[in-house]
């Protein structure tokens, strides 16, 4: 059974992303040092957290704008075929 046990909110400003929890065996003396080191621990942890997620959103984003430019140049080439086709039946029709 632990003797202690130790839970810190993992916090991007002032929106809580997690909990951090810790439990051990042994009774915990230094619980000021202890407390200190695992509330640095869970600073680092959110803001890795943060991180992560915003990479995931910006490669989201650019896959998003990969396929709008694929998507476009798809038109641009359909375009540039029908206006081919439209000037060539013109110049049939003269």
């Amino acid at each position: 059974m632990p003797r202690a046990y130790l839970c810190l909110p993992l916090t991007i400003g002032e929106t809580t992303i997690g909990v951090l929890s810790a439990s051990d065996r042994q009774a915990r003396p230094d619980l000021p040092l202890y407390f200190e080191t695992m509330q640095v621990i869970a600073n680092y942890l959110a803001q890795a957290i943060q991180r992560k997620r915003a990479e995931q959103e910006l490669q989201k984003f650019m896959n998003e704008l990969i396929e709008a430019r694929n998507l476009a140049e798809q038109h641009a080439v359909t375009l540039s075929q029908q206006s081919a086709q439209l000037v060539q039946a013109r110049n049939e029709a003269s």
